[in-house]
């Protein structure tokens, strides 16, 4: 199940492994960035992007923001 547009910024939400893990796929002007280990630990994950969020909406981001700098879900 794709959530966004790959042509712009989409999550690919792939098969669950375990109760904790699932494969997501993201997908950044139709380039797949997660190529490699897209398994995602998801209470982590999901932290991440309710932070990121959290940060573009208060306008609380720094000069040195990296986008999707969420770990090794998407390294």
């Amino acid at each position: 199940m794709d959530i966004g547009s790959r042509e712009e910024l989409a999550f690919s939400i792939g098969e669950k492994q375990s109760s904790t893990s699932q494969v997501v796929d993201i997908w950044v002007n139709s380039v797949l960035i997660t190529y490699f280990d897209n398994s995602a630990y998801l209470p982590s994950f999901v932290h991440s992007l309710e932070r990121e969020l959290e940060d573009i909406v208060n306008g609380s981001i720094n000069r040195d923001y990296v986008f999707f700098d969420h770990g090794p879900t998407t390294d």
